[in-house]
């Protein structure tokens, strides 16, 4: 082989090794994770734990009436400026 040869075929290898790699990679996750998308959403939901154990207290909403609710008393002083003074105790 002459050295032209050898030159093509050593930046040959290095597009190989910089470009075809990182791609054939990139395309490998992207299926894993179309694929792990598609079983997640065709997999029916179910009201169970992750142990198997059906999860009874799921949907229930529970109510609590407390006593009537007392308004706000509000003085006629709220808002006035008061002189702020320090105290050596």
């Amino acid at each position: 082989m002459n050295f032209i040869g050898i030159i093509f075929l050593a930046l040959f290898s290095i597009v190989i090794l910089v470009i075809a790699i990182p791609l054939l990679l990139m395309k490998s996750f992207a299926n894993n994770f179309f694929r792990r998308h598609a079983e997640q959403t065709q997999r029916p939901r179910s009201n169970t734990d992750g142990a198997g154990k059906r999860n009874s207290s799921e949907g229930k909403v529970y109510l609590s009436k407390e006593g009537p609710h007392k308004e706000k008393v509000i003085t006629d002083n709220i808002g006035d400026y008061v002189d702020f003074e320090e105290v050596n105790e």
